[in-house]
């Protein structure tokens, strides 16, 4: 369902979406604000001369959390978004078993519970902005 990011991720993003360049940007500049000088990271090397202008938009630091390493291992702001929107699944099947956990429910129908959630339907036709 993941398809092309699960088996090219350093190579491809998701086709149609039209946030996919704007995402791959901020990434790569959160992660290059962070070693350099992350109490500026709000003052985006973009809009000049406005100030703060990683404000404009979504900034995206939460995800930069897990993009970040990604992309000072690789150099590959890409591979960075793929890895985000692919562990964005993983993260919200595990959000769903524990909710379902703590509502009660036994481990199989947990188990279930986190599947629905992580493969939905209505997930992926949003794959692209779930960074």
């Amino acid at each position: 369902m993941a398809y092309p990011l699960a088996l090219n991720p350093a190579s491809s993003a998701m086709p149609g979406d039209p946030d996919t360049d704007l995402f791959i940007w901020t990434l790569a500049w959160n992660a290059h604000a962070l070693v350099t000088d992350p109490l500026s990271i709000f003052d985006a090397n973009i809009y000049h001369p406005h100030a703060r202008t990683l404000a404009f938009s979504e900034n995206l630091i939460g995800s930069t959390l897990f993009a970040g390493p990604v992309v000072w291992l690789t150099g590959d702001p890409l591979l960075a978004l793929n890895v985000v929107a692919l562990l964005s699944i993983v993260l919200s099947g595990l959000g769903g078993f524990i909710l379902a956990r703590r509502l009660g429910l036994r481990n199989d129908a947990a188990v279930l519970c986190g599947m629905v959630f992580a493969f939905s339907p209505a997930r992926f036709f949003r794959i692209g902005q779930s960074t």
